[in-house]
Parts: structure tokens; sequence; C-alpha cells
């Protein structure tokens, strides 16, 4: 990765954790954008944001109530995605079509440089959540994921969850 940090503009490239991020503009500049990272501090953060019914009460997918374990699992499917985007970009060509986005997880960096786990913010594929059959669920979701970057027909959503 450290080899194309130039490929990944606008992003930045922090050189020390070899990813990309996004930094939010002033007065937000101690707000960034990274990779999700399976760690305990981020799987704990998760657990407590995803168990305060202020939250959960907007949210459709996850169980409640939220246990580690799917706080690590849901980091490591989403630390893989990330990844693959991420590799995807080295060998892009310039201008190309990426299909996903390698930044979703919101934090705060602290005067002492600790980076606090917020929430997260991904874009993906439509996952049909207001469809009730899940065979045609399931039937919308694979054709939706066989579409490429760049395919006007491709549906996308953006939501995740924040630190009430």
């Amino acid at each position: 990765m450290a080899n194309h940090p130039d490929k990944f503009y606008p992003l930045e490239f922090d050189r020390e954790r070899n990813e990309p991020f996004l930094r939010l503009p002033a007065p937000h500049s101690n707000i960034i954008i990274t990779p999700p990272r399976v760690a305990d501090e981020d799987i704990s953060a998760i657990v407590t944001i995803l168990n305060d019914v202020q939250v959960t009460k907007w949210l459709q997918g996850p169980p409640y109530p939220y246990k580690p374990e799917h706080a690590r699992d849901w980091l490591q499917r989403n630390e893989t995605l990330c990844r693959e985007i991420i590799q995807s970009i080295e060998v892009a060509e310039p201008n190309a079509f990426i299909d996903g986005c390698p930044v979703r997880i919101l934090r705060e960096i602290k005067e002492d440089g600790q980076e606090i786990y917020l929430g997260d913010c991904g874009i993906d594929g439509w996952g049909f959540e207001d469809i009730g059959n899940l065979g045609e669920k399931r039937r919308l979701m694979e054709e939706n994921d066989g579409r490429k970057a760049g395919d006007a027909e491709k549906e996308w959503t953006i939501g995740g969850n924040v630190k009430a």
C-alpha cells in the first residue's frame, strides 16, 4: 500500500498505519474516516453504541442485544472488504471506478493523538432491507452485487451508526 499513497487522492495516507483516511474540513479537522480496525476499543465502542436504544430504534439490521462477537464479526468482514477495495485502488488505472469506499469508520483525534471510535458511515451496495420476501431480496442483492462499478443501474446505500 505505501508504494502508491498518491493513488488515494483526495484521501490522505497514514504511513504508520499503512492506510488511507479522509479528514473532515475545519472546524472538524480532528475527525477522520478510516478503514475498519479489529481492535478491542472499537469492539467495545460498537457494542455500547448498538445497545443504546436511542440508536437502535433507527436501525434495521443489527441484533439486539448487540454482543462483542457481533462487533468482531462485523469489523472482520468490513476490514476485509475495505482491504480488497484498497488493493483494487492500488492496481487501478487513473480515474477508474472503484466498487466501494475504502474508508467508513468515523474517529476523533484527541490532542494527545489518541483516535476515538465515533461510529460507522458506510457506502455499500443496497441490501434491499425494505423487501420482506427473502427469496426476492436475495435475488435483488445478487443482481445488484453482480453489477460493476460505474454501472448506472447499481444501487447504493449510505448508512451506519454513531455515538449518541
